[in-house]
């Protein structure tokens, strides 16, 4: 069995727009990097079409990064 490695890039947070911050908190989809590493390659989320909110609400699809394969920070 062979595995295959997967290549991570970072990209722009979609729930704060790469500030790292949502009203004055820390952003909960990146952790406050403001950027989020997207597996090659990159795909939007198309539950909210990249945006990282479906209305008001982070997208649970995605969690917010806005990319179909994005890893939460502090997990590889």
């Amino acid at each position: 069995m062979t595995q295959s490695n997967i290549n991570y890039e970072p990209a722009t947070c979609a729930y704060c727009g790469g500030r790292g911050d949502v009203d004055a908190n820390q952003c909960r989809a990146c952790g406050g990097q403001g950027s989020v590493l997207v597996a090659q390659p990159a795909r939007e989320c198309v539950q909210c079409q990249g945006r990282g909110r479906k209305s008001a609400y982070r997208c649970n699809f995605c969690q917010g990064t806005g990319w179909a394969r994005a890893l939460k920070p502090g997990t590889r």
